[in-house]
């Protein structure tokens, strides 16, 4: 028990120190990175309901949940001058992708220009809100996505669409699969993050061009996010997961599947490289 009570003591001075040393708001997923990374045999989750719970219950003195961010959670020192720092207005990618952001895309209608409006604002005219996605939407994503998958993987996953608490654990059970599978949840989430996105515009109302402008801004924005050590690794992983899975043959096939269930409102809204329709015509024609 002893033993115990000192590895929660180290855990403690660590956190604390880290988010001191940062003179700035942490996120939790830091914080867990510094306990993998420092602490791999840790047992702490035997005993807390997870970090949010530590932190709560040995930190409290120290360390205050300043608030959420998407799925993490957000810690400060107690007093420190980050807590009265502005929230940054978050990029349109995470106004979108991240539930909880403190803003949400607005579109306009007729030019399809996107800006993130801060909470507590009001769209600016001629512009319309975007309903960022949801939780709910997430856990859907992973359901959809486990359908697709081998039986041992959904064993292995579904227990995480357990509870109220998804994301972390969602996340963290994915952390243990191959990065093949790592590599088509990327793929099948960014694929549903832009399907959400342009089911949003449709609602709206939006004519062809407006749609594919925003689309056009959700997708620079998504290549412009920073991204931390760990995302790099992930991606690094992934994309050479991508490339030893990748078929053409396959891929053609799935794309002329999908093309040929679709109506003919989303036919009109399909891009598609003109010298490849038009060289698919002159085979038809020969």
């Amino acid at each position: 028990m002893e033993q115990v009570s000192d590895e929660d003591d180290e855990l403690v001075s660590a956190i604390v120190e880290h988010i001191r040393a940062a003179g700035r708001v942490v996120a939790g997923s830091e914080l867990g990175q510094l306990i993998r990374t420092r602490f791999p045999n840790s047992t702490y989750r035997q005993r807390y309901a997870g970090l949010r719970s530590l932190i709560e219950q040995r930190c409290s003195a120290d360390v205050v949940r300043v608030g959420r961010r998407g799925f993490d959670d957000q810690y400060a020192v107690v007093g420190s001058a980050a807590l009265f720092e502005p929230a940054a207005t978050p990029t349109l990618w995470q106004a979108f992708t991240r539930p909880g952001s403190r803003g949400a895309p607005a579109v306009h209608g007729q030019l399809g220009k996107v800006v993130v409006v801060p909470d507590g604002n009001s769209a600016p005219v001629e512009h319309q809100i975007v309903a960022p996605l949801s939780s709910a939407e997430y856990k859907e994503m992973a359901r959809e996505f486990l359908s697709g998958c081998a039986r041992e993987i959904r064993d292995r996953l579904n227990p995480s669409l357990a509870g109220d608490n998804f994301w972390p654990q969602w996340s963290g059970a994915l952390r243990l699969e191959d990065p093949a599978t790592q590599a088509a949840w990327a793929r099948h989430r960014t694929e549903s993050i832009f399907k959400a996105w342009s089911d949003r515009l449709q609602h709206a109302g939006l004519e062809h061009q407006a749609a594919s402008a925003a689309t056009a801004a959700l997708q620079e924005s998504m290549r412009a996010r920073p991204r931390s050590p760990r995302q790099e690794k992930y991606a690094d992983r992934t994309e050479s997961a991508q490339s030893e899975n990748y078929d053409p043959g396959r891929t053609r096939a799935i794309v002329s599947g999908a093309i040929s269930q679709m109506s003919d409102g989303e036919l009109e809204r399909l891009w598609l490289p003109l010298g490849a329709v038009l060289a698919a015509a002159r085979r038809q024609r020969s």
